[in-house]
């Protein structure tokens, strides 16, 4: 295999929509909700499991995620196609921002043969699957 690395300009979500940034009422915090393409400052977000498929990728050797609390969505549905043909993942879980980044990564985990480190502030999980 030739290692190649694609640039998107796409935010990562469990599926493939539309987004938009939501601010608080201080203007301190955001969040991001789904939107339609019509909606004034909507972005694409795009889920793991499409990009594998517009690439042609049956694996992924390195998944390095750090999307801001995102992590919360992207690993609560539409992970079981993509997820036990990940070699590694790296990834920052943002509970702080929102409740709940670090469960649903561990719960989609645990149906799989992930061991886990941790390193500086970063989860790292390898498929023993692979190895």
């Amino acid at each position: 295999d030739d290692a190649k690395i694609i640039a998107q300009k796409t935010a990562l979500w469990n599926e493939s929509t539309f987004l938009k940034v939501k601010m608080s009422d201080n203007n301190r915090n955001f969040s991001v909700i789904e939107t339609t393409k019509e909606e004034q400052d909507a972005f694409i977000a795009t889920s793991i499991h499409d990009i594998m498929n517009n690439n042609q990728w049956k694996h992924i050797d390195l998944l390095k995620i750090d999307i801001e609390g995102a992590e919360k969505e992207v690993f609560s549905k539409n992970y079981e196609k993509w997820l036990p043909v990940t070699k590694c993942i790296v990834i920052e879980v943002h509970d702080y921002m929102k409740q709940g980044c670090s469960k649903a990564v561990f719960s989609a985990l645990a149906q799989y043969n992930f061991s886990t480190y941790i390193n500086e502030g970063n989860f790292i999980f390898v498929n023993e699957n692979f190895n």
